[in-house]
């Protein structure tokens, strides 16, 4: 398939030299695991929002705020889409979307299990830190940096330090006996 067939064209990410074309949202692995376990799984909620919005800008009819806030709808075309642009560039993909999809869609819904089993939750990054390492062979094979984004904002910093602040509390907390029902 080509890429006019898929849909798809890349777009220019602001700050990126001018031929310098993104079809998806560049993060290093190291933050994206950083950023996702120090803000709670909220910078999961960005990265999924930062990925449609390109596609958006590549013509596709999606609003990234709700396919964002509705991730577990839309993670399994989301990397369809990775891996059939990964497909066209020819990285070698083996990502099956519907297990990497499957296992985050699990894992989002771990925090309803009881203490301490919730905190598998926090795995959630794992499948997004697979798509993000295909995201790197598709750059890569174009020519471009996949780590393009790995310094830290002073927006990260203080989403660190306040989901820092929060961790210690909880694990504060979980050291505390339940209180009588």
């Amino acid at each position: 398939m080509s890429e006019m067939s898929l849909g798809l064209s890349a777009v220019a990410l602001p700050g990126a030299k001018p031929e310098a074309k993104r079809y998806f949202f560049d993060v290093s692995m190291s933050k994206l695991i950083v950023m996702s376990l120090f803000t709670l799984g909220l910078y999961e909620i960005y990265w999924f929002y930062k990925n449609w919005q390109l596609a958006k800008q590549r013509g596709q009819a999606v609003s990234p705020a709700l396919r964002a806030l509705f991730s577990i709808f839309f993670v399994i075309p989301l990397l369809r889409e990775i891996r059939e642009i990964a497909r066209s560039v020819q990285t070698g993909t083996t990502m099956s979307p519907g297990s990497v999809g499957g296992l985050f869609i699990v894992l989002a819904f771990a925090w309803r299990l009881p203490k301490p089993f919730w905190l598998i939750g926090y795995a959630s990054v794992i499948p997004l830190a697979i798509a993000q390492g295909e995201v790197a062979k598709i750059h890569r094979a174009l020519g471009l940096d996949p780590t393009v984004n790995n310094r830290y904002s002073w927006k990260n910093i203080v989403g660190i330090v306040i989901g820092g602040l929060i961790h210690t509390l909880a694990i504060i907390g979980f050291f505390l006996p339940d209180a009588p029902a």
